[in-house]
């Protein structure tokens, strides 16, 4: 009878009645060899970021494989187990398949029976088929030869294979020659079991952080400030679109003074041009700065165009309110303002909003810039494309004027940059098209690079002197004029930060605009501080949309284009060269892009179709953003009614209704 084994393994060839010596652990030559020939390889020259990366996971899979998993010796469908060796057992070695766990079982129950008197020979019929029995023996000599299933107090679980064809792992063996042969682990089914994906993700996040700590600091620190990884953009890509954004919206640098100019001034129009050059920039500058860190979107803010026309032409020269009193007027709006965002009414206003609506406002945003941009002057270096007419209201401009054609130029390039997917396409379609008139004499060179900028010495603060000045104009009428700065201001903002956050996916499915109230903020501020400093109000403007196309997607990009309108006021001499046919091009393709939002609206529902069509319709022939959004907001609910689907509607979208329809009532009477 053979004394009790420790190990199946052991050889037995020699007289079992001689004391056994102390089995040593079994070691796979082809291991140890890999082991002992690993250290001597030359040093290599450090690999690049993905070398590395495929040389350490192949490195740390065959480690892993080698000396953490086994296979169940229950069989398929049971839990692999990982064994520390003892002092007196050997490590086992994987085998590939439930054939090969037979035909070793088989040899070692021959092997024994050699060396036994009582054990009897072992069946041949073990390696004819998978799964078969094994032949009988005997309780003692089953002891001696089969060795313990149950595993030491060390084990732990490594994984369980989902089945027992993907539960079977490849043997170290076979991992280094393929190491050998082309260099790579072997992915999918291959790495067998979730731990081994767990393994890869751990080292690839573990190079990944290593490369991230690679980078500058202050770089590393930006990116984790606005989120980058989780918005999939860096920091080029966000320059870029910040720098684009800033380029669409330059010209307001030089139109804003213009048109405010006409009405703001000391001795003469026109003598604080330079200064309010200075006020537009630095209140932009600070509005969208405001938007990047707080509010964290890419989305800039300046004057806003049509509010400041009605600042100078119906305000002070219609109404005859002395400039200071109409800017006093702006900043009692933008404290207004801040209190509504903080006490959340601005933000319900927006979620408020049905979501088809918001769509419609993306869309209609979009054809009023393409449109604001197509029908520029072309005698002031505008595209020209659309011209007024008489007969039939507008018509196609005359392609024979150098600016339209010029525009058409930039178009085409614009478009190839756009399809051949060019980083920065609208960037360079406005340099490039800037360029050419500069060279073909269309557009005189810029007369300088650099300027000093004009101090806004009679401009600063003149808001708080006008509000001493109230009782001269009548609280009635300084009333009405701050009512309709509130009016327009607060839904042109609301559908600038509806339709770009539609364009760049803001919006959630609830209609919802993530850290509203915090964009809404921005503005409020913009609008305050652009009182005192001395320009019009400040409002979130759509060309923020260029930038988005060209991936910005976090504050970063807002941060860029505030920095551009803080130092565009040493650069005056250059940015106002740019004409309005090279940036017009660039706003066509944004109006393009945000079309693409009316293929979410209902077109078959009327209560959704046609207060949508009212809404996209009239926002580029009203010239008015709020214009458009009132009628849209009248209908909704009113188609809804007939519909009988009335209870459908909020009760916030009830009462914008009623608000719009009754300006709509007293302009009618002439009132308002």
């Amino acid at each position: 009878m053979i004394p009790e084994a420790e190990d199946a393994s052991t050889d037995y060839s020699a007289n079992p009645a001689e004391q056994i010596p102390e089995p040593e652990a079994t070691v796979n030559p082809a291991d140890d060899a890999a082991d002992s020939s690993r250290p001597s390889e030359p040093s290599e020259p450090p690999l690049p970021l993905f070398d590395e990366l495929e040389k350490r996971i192949s490195l740390a899979l065959t480690d892993w494989f080698k000396n953490s998993l086994i296979p169940s010796p229950q069989g398929n469908g049971q839990k692999a187990q990982v064994v520390e060796p003892s002092d007196h057992e050997a490590t086992a070695q994987p085998s590939e398949s439930s054939e090969a766990k037979a035909e070793e079982s088989s040899e070692s129950v021959v092997e024994t029976a050699e060396t036994s008197e009582s054990v009897s020979e072992p069946s041949a019929e073990m390696n004819d088929a998978e799964g078969e029995a094994a032949p009988e023996l005997n309780e003692a000599d089953a002891e001696a030869t089969v060795p313990e299933t149950e595993p030491p107090p060390e084990v732990t679980e490594a994984f369980e294979p989902e089945a027992s064809a993907a539960s079977e792992v490849a043997p170290p063996e076979a991992i280094r020659e393929t190491e050998a042969e082309t260099g790579e682990v072997e992915t999918g089914a291959s790495l067998g079991p979730p731990k081994t994906k767990a393994a890869i993700k751990a080292l690839t996040q573990s190079l990944s952080d290593t490369a991230v700590s690679k980078q500058p600091a202050v770089v590393a620190a930006v990116g984790r400030f606005f989120n980058f990884d989780a918005l999939g953009t860096n920091l080029r890509t966000e320059t870029l679109a910040g720098i684009t954004t800033f380029i669409t919206m330059a010209y307001i640098l030089v139109v804003n003074p213009d048109i405010l100019s006409q009405a703001i001034f000391v001795n003469q129009s026109g003598d604080l041009f330079g200064q309010l050059v200075v006020a537009t920039g630095i209140s932009a500058a600070i509005a969208t700065l405001t938007m990047g860190v707080v509010a964290k979107y890419p989305i800039a803010l300046a004057p806003g165009m049509g509010l400041n026309a009605f600042f100078a032409f119906s305000v002070v020269i219609g109404l005859g309110i002395d400039w200071r009193i109409a800017l006093a007027a702006i900043l009692i709006e933008g404290l207004i303002f801040i209190a509504l965002t903080l006490t959340n009414v601005r933000a319900h206003i927006i979620k408020a909003i049905p979501e088809s609506l918001k769509r419609a406002t993306a869309a209609g945003i979009g054809l009023f810039i393409a449109y604001i941009a197509l029908s520029g002057n072309p005698e002031f270096g505008g595209a020209g494309l659309i011209i007024a007419s008489d007969a039939t209201k507008t018509t196609l401009g005359d392609l024979s004027q150098p600016p339209t054609l010029m525009a058409l130029f930039g178009i085409l390039v614009s478009s190839a940059f756009l399809a051949r997917r060019v980083k920065g396409a609208l960037l360079w379609g406005i340099l490039a098209t800037a360029l050419l008139g500069w060279i073909l004499g269309i557009t005189p060179w810029p007369e300088g690079i650099v300027g000093l900028p004009f101090w806004p010495g009679n401009l600063l603060g003149q808001a708080f002197v006008g509000m001493g000045q109230i009782g001269t104009v009548g609280v009635a009428n300084f009333l009405a004029v701050l009512f309709v700065f509130l009016f327009v201001d607060l839904f042109d903002t609301i559908g600038s930060l509806s339709g770009v956050g539609i364009q760049a996916g803001f919006i959630k499915k609830s209609g919802e605009l993530p850290r509203a109230n915090q964009a809404l903020l921005a503005d409020a501020v913009g609008t305050t501080a652009g009182a005192v400093l001395g320009t019009s109000t400040v409002t979130s403007y759509i060309e923020s949309a260029s930038g988005i196309a060209e991936g910005g997607r976090s504050g970063f990009t807002a941060v860029v284009t505030a920095l551009c309108f803080a130092l565009s006021i040493f650069f005056i001499p250059l940015l106002s060269a740019i004409p309005g046919y090279a940036t017009a091009p660039a706003l066509l393709m944004v109006g393009v892009m945000m079309m693409g939002s009316v293929a979410e609206i209902r077109w078959s529902d009327p209560a959704e179709s046609i207060p949508c069509f009212l809404t996209i319709l009239l926002m580029p022939l009203t010239f008015s953003i709020a214009e458009g959004l009132a009628v849209g907001f009248i209908a909704y609910p009113l188609i809804k009614t007939f519909q009988g689907k009335a209870h459908e509607v909020n009760a916030a979208m009830w009462i914008l209704a009623v608000i719009f329809l009754t300006r709509f009532v007293l302009m009618g009477l002439g009132i308002a």
